[in-house]
């Protein structure tokens, strides 16, 4: 924490936010079919980044998402980070080339995805360092499923050491462009950038217990931002994923 009692990382927040409104909702789908609480969200982070970890994944190591926007985003995000390493989005149209030239140049390892996007990178994965894909909505051949990443991970794990070693310049995320002018080109975010952009738009869009925001599933930037910006300094805001 700063000296002033802000949160300095974003496994500050979100920590913070748990304690502070553990039955609230963080996440839910359209008309609720799905719905997770903070304490619930928190469980699954714990959970999620012990398979991280037992895959491999250390602080520094980058992790490729390709999803649209649903709550396993959010969980599988927020998990990434806790552990130090760095999530990112890659684009849902992009052509094969491009996905290779983005895993290649980020070199991530674990890449966690859709059913309808396994096969994409599958077919590209031997171009890139990818070692285990992993699928949030089936098992094609290829690739583990969530919960057996959650089932594998180490009970000995040391999360909460893991997540207090996270520090505000570490790197947070990574921003592809679109590659409409050129090959797609990775912006490095870190937490303090995050918390210090989140903190100028506050006065604007300012959020707190009961508000409730829509997750687009937008590849352009790191679709997370809706749910940082409800935990940001212990603020509670409900994302709805819109699962488009």
């Amino acid at each position: 924490m700063t000296d002033l009692g802000s949160p300095a990382t974003f496994c500050e927040a979100f920590q913070g936010t748990v304690a502070r409104y553990p039955q609230q909702v963080a996440l839910r789908t359209p008309g609720g079919a799905v719905t997770i609480t903070w304490r619930e969200y928190a469980g699954r982070v714990r959970e999620i980044a012990a398979g991280l970890a037992g895959l491999g994944v250390r602080r520094g190591d980058t992790v490729a998402l390709m999803m649209t926007s649903r709550p396993e985003f959010h969980l599988v995000d927020t998990a990434a980070f806790h552990l130090g390493a760095v999530p990112f989005s890659v684009y849902n149209t992009f052509a094969p080339e491009q996905i290779t030239h983005v895993l290649s140049n980020a070199g991530n390892r674990v890449v966690v995805c859709e059913e309808q996007f396994a096969r994409r990178l599958l077919a590209v994965r031997d171009g890139t360092a990818v070692e285990h894909v992993v699928c949030v909505d089936g098992r094609p051949d290829g690739t583990i499923t969530l919960e057996e990443l959650e089932a594998g991970g180490d009970p000995a794990f040391g999360f909460e050491a893991c997540w207090r070693a996270v520090e505000p310049g570490d790197i947070l995320t990574l921003i592809y462009t679109s590659g409409t002018t050129g090959p797609p080109k990775g912006v490095e975010i870190t937490h303090a950038q995050m918390l210090a952009e989140l903190e100028a738009t506050d006065a604007l869009t300012p959020a707190g217990p009961g508000d409730r925001g829509a997750a687009a599933p937008i590849a352009a930037r790191h679709p997370d931002v809706y749910i940082l910006h409800g935990i940001w300094r212990n603020n509670r805001r409900t994302v709805q994923s819109s699962g488009e």
